[in-house]
């Protein structure tokens, strides 16, 4: 079966449980998770709230040497990352200087594939990545992904140019230049 695209899950969502004599459902915003005196607030009203989240297959460096090919990569998960986007200042927005990131870790019940769609999470923990630790991360990552399409096989002039241009300019970062400054 193919992947359930983050955009299609949260308007079924609001079909399902939109409408009737129910409360009003709103969907949070990803980087509300990181406000959390907000997220209490909200809580406390009487509305319903949902959080949907993408998540990636998390696997430490043991389990990457231990599962080296793409099957073993994506087969039998039971952990599961996502990140959180915050500023030092509380604001939805803000300078380079004061970008964080939360990267979240979720342990589910049993492991994926699995007969059951969704799985209740047994286990959450998070760490903060500071300004810093989130530009390099940011550095690091496009230049493994450009170093990956420049090795491919056959690379993609289109996917490289996509990497060139998110390299040098990206939509929610001001890219690695601005990073250096």
């Amino acid at each position: 079966a193919a992947a359930l695209r983050l955009m299609d899950m949260t308007a079924k969502l609001r079909l399902q449980f939109g409408g009737g004599d129910a409360p009003p459902l709103e969907m949070l915003p990803n980087t509300l998770a990181a406000r959390t005196d907000e997220a209490k607030h909200r809580a406390a009203t009487d509305r319903r709230y949902v959080h949907v989240v993408g998540v990636t297959p998390y696997l430490d460096d043991a389990e990457l040497a231990a599962r080296r090919g793409r099957f073993e990569r994506n087969f039998n998960l039971a952990r599961f990352t996502y990140e959180t986007p915050f500023t030092t200042t509380g604001k939805t927005q803000g300078a380079l200087d004061e970008q964080c990131k939360r990267k979240t870790v979720l342990r589910t019940a049993a492991a994926f594939p699995h007969w059951f769609k969704r799985l209740p999470v047994e286990h959450e923990s998070s760490s903060d990545l500071s300004p810093i630790e989130t530009a390099t991360e940011i550095v690091t990552s496009k230049t493994h992904n450009l170093r990956l399409e420049i090795d491919a096989p056959r690379p993609s002039s289109k996917q490289l140019q996509m990497q060139l241009q998110g390299t040098l300019l990206t939509a929610v970062h001001a890219g690695p230049l601005s990073i250096l400054d």
